[in-house]
């Protein structure tokens, strides 16, 4: 793939990929599994912006298809385009900021939603996740609630971190949902104590953790991308 064609984004929006039984032969010999382990690592080191694609592809390392296999190497072909880009941490302080969002059902096998996540320290990624749901959520207000709960746990953890380092200036976390509903019932005190963070609302067409729940049209990607803290490095 050294010499592939390089694509805009890391999915096709247009593609829907499916669990198949009654793998062929010639399907067993593609390196697939390979493949996906080794853009994991990546995509939890350096590159948020493939961490969807990849949790994506992970979710058929047993019944992977040729149509599986293209879409992975999809991947490599953004990868190609994009080789000069990574992390860039500011030099402006800033406190931590989280951003979080939900894809309602949008798994066609199980109609499970997919969670994602960044946090922003200075204006840098320094934590970020993408994955599926662990259960089916009835309600586009249920399917970001869920992703919002995982989020503060995140958050807190990162806050005593950097309590511990001795910069509490920056440990003042906020985060931030583009459902109001699920706001509301986060904020709510009859069924909660005081929220122990910032909780805030982001309209959709500013939610930066939307590559990380969705493929995406190419100019949205790229927006995200830049907003995430990623940028061209030398």
């Amino acid at each position: 793939m050294s010499e592939c064609t390089p694509v805009a984004t890391p999915v096709d929006i247009g593609s829907k990929l499916f669990k198949k039984d009654n793998q062929s032969e010639e399907d067993l010999k593609l390196p697939y599994r390979e493949l996906v382990g080794a853009l994991t690592y990546l995509s939890t080191t350096t590159r948020p912006d493939i961490a969807f694609a990849v949790s994506r592809l992970g979710q058929f390392n047993n019944c992977f298809r040729e149509e599986h296999w293209k879409a992975a190497k999809r991947v490599l072909r953004y990868l190609k385009g994009t080789s000069k880009l990574g992390l860039t941490f500011g030099s402006k302080l800033s406190p931590l900021t989280g951003l979080v969002d939900a894809d309602w059902c949008n798994c066609p096998d199980d109609r499970r939603s997919f969670t994602g996540y960044v946090f922003l320290l200075n204006s840098s990624p320094v934590s970020w996740d993408a994955k599926k749901q662990r259960t089916v959520a009835l309600s586009s207000m249920e399917a970001e609630y869920m992703p919002l709960s995982e989020c503060v746990k995140e958050a807190m953890h990162l806050k005593r971190l950097l309590q511990e380092l001795a910069f509490g200036t920056l440990s003042d976390v906020t985060v931030r949902c583009d459902n109001k509903s699920a706001l509301k019932l986060a904020e709510n005190t009859v069924f909660h104590a005081h929220p122990k963070l910032k909780l805030d609302y982001v309209c959709t067409e500013e939610q930066v953790a939307d590559f990380l729940t969705k493929g995406l049209p190419r100019a949205k990607h790229v927006e995200c991308v830049r907003a995430s803290g990623l940028s061209v490095l030398g």
